[in-house]
């Protein structure tokens, strides 16, 4: 399974939402409810956290560390 199922122009757009939805939350439980709001969830894989879209659970990206603090 590859880290990424979009192209990189997809990637980047759905990592800036992230990150925007990411600054309007205290906490990572906050950020996970938000996500699922939108239609994505996170799962933790060999040490990473993925997002996927919802209810198909298809991968989408891996998380950058820097929004799960």
């Amino acid at each position: 399974m590859t880290t990424c199922d979009l192209d990189r122009v997809e990637t980047e757009s759905v990592l800036r939402f992230l990150s925007h939805e990411r600054k309007k939350v205290l906490s990572l439980f906050e950020f996970k409810h938000r996500l699922r709001n939108y239609g994505y969830c996170l799962k933790r894989s060999e040490g990473v956290f993925y997002v996927l879209t919802l209810p198909h659970r298809k991968r989408v990206c891996a998380l950058p560390r820097e929004l799960l603090s």
